[in-house]
């Protein structure tokens, strides 16, 4: 940040009035927040996506509850159901996800139910569960990606430029226009460019 010397003796005595009414450190954090626009109270962001208005909650087996591993988050829809969103308004769950150690999940609410919430984890007693904010993610676990579809894009064909991605018609498991290598053997195809075909 750099201000011309020129400019600092027109704010000078405004300065100086703030300075004693407020305190030199209240001052210039002040005109911190002004600079990078922020003057209203920041909004609390989600640990799974950042998104705004909502707050990250975590369910976890309590230690020595010999809980057996999440194969899916059903048992901790049950919780969710029985303990937080009791009334039938679990839609306000968002983006739940299993631990890694498949030990419990994380989901988003609304920050507008943090203080109920809060209340809640209080009265919960549940011999198996625990409910508590994180204030960082625990690992979590992370799901396959799906496999590519078979079809275009799949194989690899032969052409008078060289090798390049086949699609549906010359590569693959026939001798098409572009030739291509497909299945166990390899025999001669009646492709245009005498590629390789596979048997039929």
């Amino acid at each position: 940040m750099s201000v011309h010397d020129d400019v600092i003796p027109l704010f000078e005595d405004k300065a100086k009035a703030i300075v004693e009414k407020k305190g030199g450190i209240w001052a210039v954090a002040a005109a911190l927040a002004v600079i990078s626009g922020n003057t209203e109270p920041l909004k609390e962001r989600s640990l799974l996506n950042s998104s705004q208005g909502h707050f990250t909650l975590m369910i976890h087996s309590k230690p020595n509850a010999n809980v057996q591993d999440c194969r899916s988050s059903t048992p901790l829809w049950g919780f969710i159901r029985r303990y937080i969103y009791y009334s039938g308004d679990d839609d306000r769950v968002k983006g739940l996800v299993l631990t890694a150690d498949k030990q419990g999940g994380v989901f988003d609410v609304p920050s507008s139910d943090k203080d109920r919430i809060m209340d809640l984890m209080s009265q919960i007693s549940d011999p198996r569960w625990e409910l508590s904010v994180p204030t960082v993610l625990p690992q979590l676990e992370v799901k396959d990606l799906p496999q590519e579809r078979q079809g275009g894009g799949g194989r690899f064909s032969a052409n008078r430029g060289g090798w390049s991605r086949g699609g549906n018609g010359g590569g693959g498991n026939g001798g098409g226009n572009g030739g291509g290598f497909g299945g166990r053997s390899r025999m001669m195809g009646n492709g245009r460019n005498g590629g390789f075909g596979g048997r039929r």
